[in-house]
């Protein structure tokens, strides 16, 4: 998948806002004020983080 992709699949979900954490260059993507999803590039190549519960 791209980030493109990424982004669009996360955008998708109900109440997903979308802003950018310049410090960590990444995109975020909260529901609700909650964090569920960080999308970057590393070294060259798409990269997601996902929060999931413990």
């Amino acid at each position: 998948m791209t980030n493109s992709e990424l982004l669009q699949y996360c955008m998708a979900k109900t109440g997903a806002e979308q802003s950018v954490h310049s410090d960590w260059k990444a995109t975020q993507i909260k529901v609700e004020d909650v964090l569920f999803a960080m999308v970057k590039e590393v070294e060259n190549r798409p990269a997601v983080s996902l929060k999931n519960q413990p």
